[in-house]
């Protein structure tokens, strides 16, 4: 038996993976917290923290749902 020989259209490029269920709620890596904590430490504040949101964008950051992955990033820096 002879093996078929194999054209350029029988050759198909690999199908792209399928993207895991939980892409969104992943747990970021060692290296990505280093970037993000630098970030946020060396961030300038410009105005104070208020109580309550008053803004329409504030509203919505405090109502939403954080991932595992977004609460795991959080990084509560001194207020001094």
């Amino acid at each position: 038996m002879k093996p078929k020989k194999l054209t350029i259209d029988d050759i198909k490029d690999d199908p792209r993976p399928p993207t895991p269920p939980n892409t969104n709620w992943k747990l970021t890596s060692t290296k990505q917290l280093e970037e993000l904590e630098s970030r946020t430490i060396n961030k300038e504040t410009n105005e104070g923290l208020k109580a309550i949101p008053q803004t329409d964008q504030e509203k919505r950051e405090c109502a939403a749902y954080l991932s595992p992955s977004e609460l795991h990033k959080i990084v509560i820096g001194s207020l001094g």
